[in-house]
């Protein structure tokens, strides 16, 4: 794009063109080696055959200039993989007139130099995302709105060039005309944008066979707690898509939270044989076996969840819950602590190495944990419980009382925190 706008735009002599461009090439050069580690090639899903490229990448081209032209139906999935794309008709047409369309830009080159070099910066900014080069969202469509935001600088200098050969009054009542529209257009495509339910639920209606719509709707419904509404989005994203491994994950962790144990398991052993390497899948597993006493196999995937990311507190935590039931209690307030040294806001991780030091006598460490727990959440009753406790055996029974009084108010149904108050009252 750089390139392309230096030669057309400005009339320098190669000497003071060539350093400007060498540096932007070493910065592109840098970015792609980034991007072929962060999404190697072993990755994909989808691989176009090499015959279809140049026909998929064209399709893309027509796709997006008539959202340009026509901005109706916009949607974050258009359901446009490369399978689909090549299973239509329309397919050879689409792919075809933007190679017609840049043969006659190249013929009238010296006389539309200016429409030539806008429609070069339009191609080259999607030239990561045309196909010719497979990427990962593919394997859901060939095209997304976002994938343009750059690749408008051309037809915003093909404007700029037509605007230029307009007479200005025709020009001020055209632009009004258009920009109002657009303007009312955006204010209407905005409502779809209020939260993240109205945002794929409106997806849903585009392209109701979208996985990734279902799969995220029903991330926003579970996040709220509406887990008969997220189940069956889960249940669609997995039929209409049956490699996802996100959504089997998802939907594993619904059936989880419904009791449905058996069920949430085959779901995340998919998952896993779909993505090996998805952290949250083993974790989702360690949990579920270690609810049926299956401890050594839920600590091998704990084990296997941090070895994927090393960062992951919750698989830290979970690894020590499952160490403290086997006995191993040392070991388990060393994982304990790596959980909080990489989530130290993890409230039930402070719980438990709390109760874990407490058991060892180690009381002035725990009340440490117990009054973080607290701090971070002041309704836990388990934890002003526990603190409460601790005091106690210190001596430090005012305190104690204060927060045994707190338990009482928090839930008042709390038999053991109520007999301390009664037996210690003066």
């Amino acid at each position: 794009m750089a390139w392309i706008l230096d030669v057309w735009g400005w009339q320098r002599a190669w000497q003071t063109r060539v350093p400007a461009l060498l540096a932007w090439g070493v910065l592109a050069l840098c970015w792609s080696l980034v991007t072929s580690q962060v999404q190697p090639a072993t990755a994909l899903a989808v691989i176009s055959p090499l015959w279809a490229r140049p026909l998929l990448a064209g399709d893309v081209v027509t796709f997006y200039l008539a959202k340009l032209v026509v901005p109706l139906a916009l949607a974050p999935d258009y359901g446009r993989s490369p399978a689909v794309v090549l299973a239509q008709g329309w397919f050879w047409l689409t792919g075809i007139v933007p190679w017609v369309l840049a043969g006659l830009l190249w013929w009238q080159r010296l006389r539309l130099a200016w429409l030539l070099a806008a429609g070069g910066v339009f191609v080259a900014g999607l030239l990561p995302v045309l196909g010719v080069v497979a990427f990962a969202f593919q394997e859901y469509s060939t095209v997304a709105d976002r994938y343009t935001y750059l690749a408008l600088l051309g037809p915003a200098v093909a404007l700029a060039g037509l605007l230029q050969r307009w007479p200005r009054r025709a020009l001020v009542v055209g632009c009004a005309v258009v920009l109002g529209l657009l303007g009312i257009r955006s204010a209407w495509q905005t409502r779809s944008w209020h939260d993240t339910v109205t945002l794929f639920t409106h997806a849903l209606h585009i392209h109701p066979e979208s996985s990734l719509a279902h799969n995220n709707l029903g991330m926003a419904l579970a996040a709220a707690n509406r887990l008969a509404e997220a189940l069956p989005h889960y249940q669609e994203a997995v039929r209409v898509r049956p490699r996802n491994a996100e959504a089997h994950l998802n939907l594993g962790n619904v059936l989880a939270r419904q009791g449905q144990s058996q069920e949430a398991m085959r779901h995340y052993m998919e998952a896993l044989q779909l993505q090996p390497m998805l952290a949250e899948a083993h974790n989702s597993l360690g949990v579920a076996l270690a609810d049926q006493r299956r401890l050594d196999e839920a600590r091998a995937h704990y084990a296997e969840a941090i070895r994927i990311r090393p960062q992951y507190a919750r698989a830290y935590y979970n690894l020590a819950n499952v160490l403290i039931q086997q006995g191993h209690v040392q070991e388990a307030l060393h994982q304990y602590a790596e959980a909080l040294r990489h989530q130290p806001t993890l409230v039930e991780a402070h719980g438990n190495l709390g109760a874990a030091l407490a058991e060892q006598g180690r009381l002035d460490e725990a009340i440490v944990h117990y009054t973080a727990a607290i701090r971070l959440q002041p309704r836990s009753v388990r934890a002003q419980y526990n603190l409460g406790i601790a005091l106690a055996k210190q001596g430090r029974r005012s305190e104690a009382r204060r927060h045994f009084t707190e338990v009482l108010r928090l839930d008042p149904t709390h038999a053991a925190a109520r007999r301390f108050l009664e037996s210690s009252a003066p």
